[in-house]
C-alpha cells in the first residue's frame, strides 16, 4: 500500500500547498510517508513534544548509521518544540530544537480540592497489558479492603465501550471511560501503570 499512500499525500499536499506543517507524532512510524510526501514539495515539519520522552523511546533516539542518514531524515521531521530544555538530553535525534514550555501544565491543569471524600487508584493500560491490570486491580482492592475505589483507564486502541461483561472485570472494579484526561486524573490518590505519557501528566 506504500505507493498508493505515498502518491495520497502528494496529491493532497500538492492541492493544499502548505509553507509548514506540525504534526504530532511527526517522528513515529505512521506518519513517515506523509513527511516523505511533504519534504518532496518543500514543506517544512515541525513536532510538538505530546508527553514523556526518554532514552530508551525508539522513535527519537538513532544508531549513528541512520542518524545521519541523508535519506532516512525525509522521512523525519525539521524541527522539535519541547516542553523544556531537559527534554532535549532525552534524544539523540538531528533536530532544530525550539522550547515552548508545556501547555498541558499552564492551560489545561485542573484545580484540585482538598476535600477529597473517597479514596481513588486508578490503573492505566498501555494497550497491551488490560487482562494483568484486571488481576492487579481486583488484589489491589481486596487488600485495601474497600478503603479505595479502584478504576481502571483502557489506552485509546482498546475499546471504549469496555465494559464489565466483555472483558469479566471484579464487580467493584470501575472503568474509566473520562475523555479529558486531566479531569480523569485531578481525583485520584494514586495512578498505577507502566512508563507513559499519561504518568508523566499525572
Amino acid at each position: 500500500s506504500i505507493e498508493k499512500k505515498l502518491d495520497f499525500y502528494q496529491k493532497l499536499v500538492k492541492k493544499i500547498k502548505p509553507k509548514l506543517a506540525l504534526i504530532e507524532c511527526a517522528s513515529y512510524s505512521q506518519n513517515a510517508l506523509l513527511n516523505y510526501a511533504l519534504h518532496k514539495c518543500g514543506v517544512v515539519i515541525g513536532e510538538p513534544q505530546h508527553g514523556l520522552i526518554s532514552k530508551g523511546h525508539e522513535n527519537y533516539n538513532f544508531s549513528n548509521f541512520i542518524k545521519n542518514n541523508k535519506e532516512y531524515k525525509k522521512f523525519l521531521p525539521d524541527h522539535f518544540l519541547f516542553y523544556g530544555k531537559a527534554w532535549k538530553k532525552k534524544i539523540n535525534a538531528n533536530f532544530k530544537s525550539y522550547y515552548i514550555g508545556n501547555p498541558h501544565k499552564s492551560e489545561s491543569r485542573i484545580r484540585i480540592s482538598n476535600k477529597k471524600k473517597i479514596k481513588k487508584i486508578l490503573f492505566v493500560s498501555d494497550g497491551i497489558n488490560i487482562k494483568m491490570l484486571k488481576n492487579l486491580a481486583k488484589k489491589t482492592f481486596l487488600s485495601l479492603k474497600g478503603n479505595y475505589e479502584v478504576y481502571i483507564r483502557p489506552h485509546p486502541i482498546e475499546n471504549i465501550r469496555i465494559n464489565k461483561s466483555n472483558m469479566d472485570f471484579y464487580r467493584d472494579i470501575k472503568i474509566d471511560n473520562e475523555e479529558n484526561l486531566f479531569k480523569s486524573l485531578s481525583d485520584k490518590e494514586i495512578v498505577i501503570g507502566e512508563m507513559s505519557t499519561v504518568l508523566y501528566e499525572s
